[in-house]
């Protein structure tokens, strides 16, 4: 419609609204609310609707409906590396054991409650090459081993690598996720959900950027979130490994003893369980909010612009007969809130529906 209708419309309906409440306060003096209208002015009122009413069967239907329902999402494989540090700093001791003790113990664990998963495993070590002194920094950082190639999880395989390696030199987390992003290269973000959990003591002292590396295979298009355990530090170290998970689109675990930990480990598992659902229907999610949104509103645009038909047929066009007219705007008043509360109603059920079924956590 033009603008200039709808503007013409827009002031036609203010003037005429204040007429309708006027005409029915008038009426209420003078009718009984009992008494019955004569079949002319019916007739003329169904005349009115056949002109002008358009259909909102489906409206409600669409907008209940929407996409905001549970889908099922199909689910993908899930990569995940776990990249080990072995430096120097983790023969350190917490209540009497070594640090790489019980970040060992937590690992097998971890490993060991993915046997049977959808999960393939790939484990990284950095930190048991060299030595701590300046003279070996170059061997230790270039010292990153794939203890186990990306594949399905054999525990005792995998735990019995884990057992082999002693902390010993420096910490090149940088290059760590550089190798990272080479296992994972030939896994494509369409067929498998990839991710990091990094285990770490300390922050990078080979001399590179792993919160620029974390981003970077972040933007990769490999589909890659990457998870951080901080150890046992505190600080700037601290801040910097929660940099790190930052830019790499994921969580950061503060970890201190054991307990700490068996939950950190836990709540990546959660995770990539999770994975799918949350990176797939989050997709789906923001397209149901627009889709049902714009139906609501088309159907309520429809609703105003009937409405403004009518008033015009009523009161322009003399669509009915003077005698008729409080019946007709009653009649049709009573029409248009019943449905403008329905397609509220619905709207409102799709929203609670959606908020129960997306509830994004980890």
């Amino acid at each position: 419609m033009p603008i200039g209708i709808l503007i013409v419309v827009s002031i036609t309906i203010f003037f005429l609204v204040g007429k309708i409440v006027n005409n029915t306060q008038e009426t209420e003096k003078n009718i009984s609310v009992t008494e019955k209208p004569n079949a002319k002015c019916e007739q003329q009122y169904e005349k009115l609707l056949s002109n002008n009413a358009n259909k909102y069967e489906n409206c409600s239907v669409q907008i209940s409906q929407g996409s905001f329902e549970e889908k099922t999402v199909e689910r993908k494989i899930n990569n995940t590396i776990l990249i080990f540090d072995a430096s120097g700093s983790m023969a350190g001791k917490i209540d009497g054991q070594r640090k790489i003790d019980i970040a060992k113990d937590a690992a097998k664990k971890f490993i060991s409650s993915l046997k049977g998963s959808d999960v393939n495993l790939g484990i990284l070590v950095y930190g048991h090459k060299g030595s701590n002194n300046i003279k070996d920094k170059a061997v230790s950082c270039a010292g990153i081993e794939e203890l186990y190639y990306i594949g399905q999880v054999d525990d005792r395989v995998a735990n019995n690598k884990i057992d082999q390696f002693q902390p010993t030199g420096w910490t090149p987390i940088a290059d760590s996720f550089k190798r990272a992003s080479e296992m994972l290269g030939k896994y494509s973000g369409e067929q498998y959900n990839n991710s990091i959990l990094l285990v770490s003591d300390g922050t990078e002292t080979c001399d590179g950027d792993p919160v620029a590396e974390a981003k970077r295979l972040k933007d990769s298009g490999l589909n890659v979130t990457a998870n951080v355990i901080g150890f046992d530090v505190a600080g700037v170290d601290e801040k910097r490994l929660q940099e790190i998970a930052k830019s790499g689109g994921g969580d950061y675990y503060s970890v201190k003893n054991r307990s700490d930990f068996d939950f950190a480990f836990k709540k990546h598992h959660s995770f990539m369980e999770k994975f799918d659902y949350k990176m797939k229907r989050l997709s789906e999610s923001l397209t149901d909010i627009v889709n049902t949104s714009d139906t609501y509103f088309e159907c309520l645009r429809n609703l105003k612009i009937e409405q403004a038909h009518m008033v015009l047929d009523m009161h322009v066009d003399n669509g009915v007969d003077s005698a008729c007219v409080d019946y007709a705007e009653g009649e049709y008043q009573k029409r248009y809130d019943s449905i403008d509360s329905q397609l509220k109603r619905s709207f409102d059920d799709a929203q609670s529906a959606w908020d129960a079924n997306n509830a994004f956590k980890k």
